[in-house]
């Protein structure tokens, strides 16, 4: 449940969910040759995630709105997004993209190294983070008890009971969307590599476009930073929220341990990589 505030202890025992965020980013892949003039990708994908922000950033909603309502919609889902989509391009997109294979690089866009904006009008922007965090809501409503459970009885009772923990209808959907999401997001993935690992780049990145390009020494150094913060966050937050109950090691502690361990590593990846990101910057403005 979304209410609940993912650093308290004690709301554990109210909801228990697997936050694969990412896969929501499947639902809006598809729509943006649809929106044609007034889609723009980045932004889908930052919309369709922007909900789930609440999360990590838990003092910016809970108890003041609903990030995954319409109200929430306007109130943080647009200036969250706005402010992510800021925050992705200035900081982490030249970090990210540093460390991607070679093979993969040239198919991007030099702004994303260099940490600039991408030549998006602003009501395509607003838009497509809008059209993003609507997909992200219309998903979790049929997933979540808090959306379609609420109306229909048969998908909040129990199908059965492992170790002590109710197997609900919603969350077996909720689950199975996420995971179905994930694996076309790598059959997708593998795809595009398979289409384009022997095309010629359609843009080309090189010192010369770029005007700045990380050394290998960065490179490894960004790369170890982000892994190793992102492991060790994941790992001590999913450890120190473990249920203190005789089923600690059954089905519902790990979930617990999932549910922590995820949004830990998230946010330890997501500051880590804008840490670095401020360096790059400095580095790409030194020109060295």
């Amino acid at each position: 449940m979304r209410e609940d505030c993912i650093f308290d202890n004690s709301s554990i025992t109210k909801s228990l969910f697997m936050p694969f965020t990412v896969s929501h980013t499947v639902a809006v892949i598809p729509l943006y040759k649809y929106l044609g003039k007034y889609g723009a990708m980045s932004p889908l994908i930052i919309g369709s995630m922007t909900p789930d922000i609440a999360y990590i950033t838990p003092f910016l909603v809970h108890q003041r709105m609903d990030s995954h309502s319409l109200i929430g919609l306007y109130l943080f889902c647009i200036p969250m997004g706005l402010t992510v989509y800021f925050l992705y391009h200035f900081l982490m997109a030249p970090v990210i993209t540093s460390v991607l294979p070679k093979f993969i690089q040239k198919h991007l866009g030099s702004h994303l190294f260099q940490g600039k904006l991408p030549d998006i009008p602003s009501h395509v922007l607003v838009l497509s983070l809008v059209v993003g965090a609507l997909t992200h809501i219309i998903w979790d409503f049929f997933t979540h008890e808090t959306g379609l459970p609420q109306f229909i009885h048969w998908m909040d009772v129990p199908l059965t009971a492992i170790d002590g923990y109710d197997i609900m209808p919603y969350r077996v959907l909720q689950h199975f969307s996420s995971l179905f999401g994930l694996a076309l997001l790598v059959f997708w993935g593998m795809r595009w590599l398979n289409r384009n690992k022997n095309q010629t780049a359609k843009i080309t990145h090189n010192t010369a476009d770029s005007g700045w390009r990380a050394s290998s020494s960065l490179k490894m150094t960004a790369f170890l930073v982000v892994a190793i913060s992102s492991v060790l966050a994941g790992v001590f937050f999913g450890l120190k929220h473990m249920p203190e109950t005789e089923v600690m090691y059954g089905l519902y502690g790990a979930q617990v341990f999932l549910r922590f361990a995820i949004v830990g590593g998230a946010t330890a990846f997501l500051t880590s990589t804008m840490a670095m990101g401020l360096y790059y910057q400095y580095r790409i403005r030194s020109g060295f």
